[in-house]
């Protein structure tokens, strides 16, 4: 019975899974592994922490492991990123090692082959689909100074520049001092000082922030405004492979989406309203999933050869 190892690689959260014959044995999570924003001991420590806690919950050592996929943020942007994501986790294990971006195995979570689109809005964003032809195409995931629209440090940038134009015009936003506590500043000279530090502070932060009062006319007008903006992101991909009266299913992912049902309404509805046959919903599997099936046939192809 072969023995496998999924991890998906996120900007602020790690997960990694042992399985063996589609039944997980273990479970390990840690910080972030996105290499374009956080250091590289970060991530190596990170990756090493889910591993172990993965293979000590499955009660095997990384001997056990036959194959290994890991879906990364940030590997396909950052500089050499596939190799240094490798290395880490050559040191750790003796099995074949697939480095692939975080959107891959989402995709595979969901379509398990198949064709679809896997739209992942968490700290980033990012969509990737395949049509039944094979053909793929991708758009968004740059990074958060040019891309990664709709994305959780979208967010966090876009409220800061709401509510500093509010004080602008003599208003005191109540959420704007949530946001001096959650970067733990004291007033605004030095919330505005840490805006525009290098490098760039974490945006992403005051997303939930945003989020827990999405019923309120401004934020929730930024939202709104985010689900449409990254539908624009997936327009790309589904008008690359579709033609606009075909069918094509479209799949969310990540945790912006799923902590927002107003962005995701919003994200729907204008999908909807530019493909006439198109389905989307919230996958009810994990990215991680599509981690260990791509393991899962490494081992298959390679019994085959």
């Amino acid at each position: 019975m072969a023995m496998v190892l999924g991890i998906d690689g996120g900007g602020t959260k790690t997960v990694a899974v042992v399985a063996r014959d589609g039944n997980a044995l273990g479970r390990g999570e840690s910080g972030g592994t996105n290499l374009n924003t956080l250091q590289e001991a970060d991530v190596a420590a990170h990756l090493r922490e889910a591993c172990d806690a993965a293979l000590y919950s499955a009660g095997v050592d990384a001997g056990a492991v036959q194959s290994l996929c890991a879906g990364v943020a940030g590997v396909a942007s950052a500089d050499k990123g596939e190799a240094r994501i490798r290395g880490m986790l050559e040191s750790m294990f003796k099995a074949p090692i697939q480095v692939v971006d975080d959107v891959e195995i989402a995709l595979e979570a969901a379509f398990r082959g198949g064709p679809g689109v896997a739209a992942i809005c968490g700290t980033g964003s990012i969509a990737r689909g395949r049509n039944a032809a094979g053909e793929r195409a991708r758009a968004g995931g740059w990074g958060s100074i040019v891309s990664d629209e709709g994305s959780g440090a979208w967010i966090g940038q876009n409220a800061v520049r709401t509510l500093l134009r509010a004080g602008d015009m003599g208003e005191e936003p109540a959420l704007l001092k949530q946001f001096y506590e959650a970067w733990g500043v004291a007033d605004r000279a030095q919330f505005v000082a840490a805006c525009n530090r290098s490098p760039l502070p974490n945006f992403a932060a005051l997303a939930p922030l945003v989020i827990a009062v999405e019923k309120d006319g401004p934020m929730g007008e930024l939202m709104e405004r985010a689900g449409r903006t990254f539908a624009d992101t997936a327009c790309i991909v589904v008008g690359r492979l579709w033609l606009p009266y075909e069918a094509a299913k479209v799949c969310m992912f990540g945790g912006i989406f799923q902590a927002s049902a107003r962005m995701r309404r919003a994200f729907s509805l204008a999908l909807m309203s530019e493909f006439s046959n198109i389905s989307v919903q919230m996958c009810e599997a994990e990215p991680v999933e599509g981690a260990l099936f791509l393991a899962e046939n490494k081992l298959t192809a390679k019994a085959g050869n």
